[in-house]
């Protein structure tokens, strides 16, 4: 039997292998676009969106008509609004908020497993009764 990894596990595990935050000369740019990049397949697949299509407007519009989590929408908007200044602005960014970036893509993709998970347990336990 083949195992299927979640899709969570799959994109955190993209996420650490490739922005290194403990490399001592971080490229803050390239790390920005590299989450952005992320975050954006993920939606695609997780929620069904044109996300590499759209301007972070639009795919938040779009989140909106799925009825995201309240917290979820909020991480994502913070998450793609730090990116877009880092990329179009001309602003570097800093350090402190590709941390921060990088930390709320970690807890959006950790939230949805876990709930995930206990979704799927929910549904084993329905189909075992």
């Amino acid at each position: 039997m083949v195992e299927v990894v979640p899709l969570e596990e799959e994109f955190l595990t993209m996420l650490r292998e490739t922005v290194n935050l403990k490399a001592t000369d971080v490229d803050i740019k390239n790390g920005f676009a590299s989450i952005s990049k992320i975050l954006r397949k993920y939606l695609m697949q997780k929620y069904q969106v044109s996300a590499m299509e759209q301007t972070s407007a639009q795919l938040l519009s779009a989140l909106q008509e799925k009825q995201l989590n309240e917290t979820i929408y909020k991480q994502v908007d913070e998450i793609l609004r730090l990116c877009d200044l880092a990329k179009f602005a001309g602003s570097m960014g800093d350090q402190k908020d590709l941390f921060r970036v990088y930390t709320l893509m970690e807890t959006i993709l950790e939230k949805n497993l876990t709930e995930g998970s206990a979704e799927a347990k929910l549904e084993k336990a329905a189909e075992e009764k």
